[in-house]
């Protein structure tokens, strides 16, 4: 049974906002995340608004990527038990001061209030031969916070082929 009305996430309503992800924890408290469209400076970047379990945003949306080069996509989320989360998305150009060919796998985690703990991650560390292609990242928490980053390789087991990789977090 639906619980309210439709509510529009995003406030920034300048170009366009799209590929949303969403994530719980066990009180019902959620996060939603996606990409927003030159909001960050460059090209797409990844942003956040949190909500308690009835619905109303806590805080305002936030930006998650710090590294704003080029083109930063396809987020997904992942929330413990007590509503600490981690935000994934893929970044082009720039992973954390190493060139990445083509897109990287980056991370973010925060505290349940909203609170970044630590600075942006690179999750993937293989970055030749060149070119590299990272597609579809996707994030699973255990309910004390450790987690696994996932995401498909071009090129890292098999020239022109493709195959999965992933990365545990505590």
């Amino acid at each position: 049974v639906a619980q309210g009305a439709e509510f529009q996430v995003n406030s920034w309503t300048t170009n366009s906002q799209s590929r949303p992800a969403v994530a719980m924890d066990s009180d019902g408290d959620f996060i939603i995340t996606w990409i927003s469209e030159d909001q960050d400076g460059s090209d797409g970047g990844v942003f956040g608004q949190r909500f308690n379990a009835v619905g109303v945003a806590q805080g305002s949306e936030f930006q998650v990527n710090t590294i704003t080069t080029h083109n930063q996509t396809n987020p997904a989320v992942a929330m413990d038990a007590n509503g600490d989360f981690v935000i994934v998305w893929h970044t082009f150009g720039t992973v954390e001061g190493t060139y990445a060919v083509d897109f990287g796998v980056s991370a973010q985690r925060y505290n349940s209030a909203g609170v970044p703990q630590g600075t942006q991650i690179a999750v993937n560390s293989y970055l030749s031969p060149a070119p590299m292609y990272y597609a579809s990242p996707s994030v699973g928490m255990d309910e004390e916070g450790a987690f696994v980053v996932v995401w498909a390789t071009r090129g890292q087991d098999r020239p022109n082929s493709w195959g999965v990789f992933g990365k545990r977090f505590d």
